[in-house]
């Protein structure tokens, strides 16, 4: 039988912990995620094609990290694997790896895709409009996602061998994915806070404004679920600390369920629309926009403003 060296089993027994903290988070986001499927329905006798693409993104995230839990328990055992069978396991080493390392990569460039959906969305409804000099807030973050692409796919594709090029740019990866949910937490906020001053400016104290300090208060939601998780894992990799074996698949679902809980959220602020809609006709204006914002949060057109 092929020898199992002590590194190997103690990377194996840090992944194994952070699968079962894996598999834990996506049983909460299997509930969250059919939570929004049923409230993204409710109320609608035929769902926008928005709405339909809203629930596909939902089903595609959940179908993702499963796939993603059983691949990395798997991996985490698989040392284990390799020396009961070494025929078998030398002969499907190569495809197991490439799925390990590849999998979490795709779940991430999922959600931070809907996170540039809705830099391009904040910037279109609550931006001043400056022509093409506005496209610079959403472009910004979308090189970022480029740079993570190339990054993962040269690391997960082509440096399996060369664990030092290879730990180097998956953090590289993990680097631009904090930078794009800061930056994308910070631009909303930003944009928010200049809409609630332009419109006190506009009409004083005569608007409420607890919807402005609620959708604040999502967006950190979802930014402090994942960024600390993510960026400590990313200070793992570049040290060496062997907790990046913990910490890198919690915070692949943190990822994902940072975006469902958003829509679930927003979507479940529905059942008070009627309330809203009073308020809407009072400051049309100012209700509008943020109707608008809130459906770049959830990307959900029956979805109105959250109060």
């Amino acid at each position: 039988m092929a020898e199992v060296t002590r590194g190997d089993m103690i990377a194996s027994v840090h992944m194994s912990i952070g699968v079962i903290v894996m598999a834990l988070l996506d049983g909460v986001l299997f509930t969250l995620g059919v939570l929004c499927i049923f409230l993204l329905h409710s109320g609608s006798a035929r769902p926008s094609m928005q709405q339909k693409l809203l629930v596909g993104y939902i089903i595609l995230l959940i179908l993702v990290n499963l796939i993603t839990v059983i691949v990395d328990f798997i991996w985490s055992h698989f040392p284990f694997l390799l020396a009961l069978n070494p025929a078998q396991g030398q002969a499907v080493q190569v495809a197991m790896e490439y799925f390990a390392n590849l999998m979490p990569l795709v779940s991430i460039l999922v959600t931070d895709a809907l996170l540039l959906w809705r830099c391009y969305r904040v910037q279109k409804i609550l931006g001043p409009n400056q022509g093409a000099k506005s496209n610079v807030f959403w472009v910004i973050p979308s090189i970022f996602w480029v740079a993570m692409l190339v990054t993962g796919i040269t690391a997960a594709t082509f440096c399996r061998e060369k664990h030092l090029l290879m730990a180097k740019l998956v953090g590289m990866s993990l680097g631009m994915n904090v930078l794009i949910n800061l930056y994308a937490a910070a631009f909303i906020i930003t944009r928010l806070l200049l809409h609630k001053r332009m419109t006190m400016a506009r009409l004083g104290d005569r608007i409420p404004m607890g919807q402005h300090l609620r959708l604040i208060s999502i967006v950190l939601q979802s930014a402090v679920l994942n960024v600390p998780v993510t960026f400590a894992a990313l200070v793992c990799i570049v040290s060496g600390d062997a907790s990046y074996n913990v910490l890198s698949p919690i915070a692949v679902t943190c990822q994902s369920l940072s975006v469902v809980l958003i829509i679930h959220q927003v979507a479940s602020r529905r059942t008070v629309d009627a309330q809203d809609e009073q308020k809407t006709e009072r400051w049309p204006n100012e209700g509008r926009e943020l109707t608008n914002f809130s459906v770049a949060l959830s990307d959900n057109p029956g979805a109105s403003h959250i109060p």
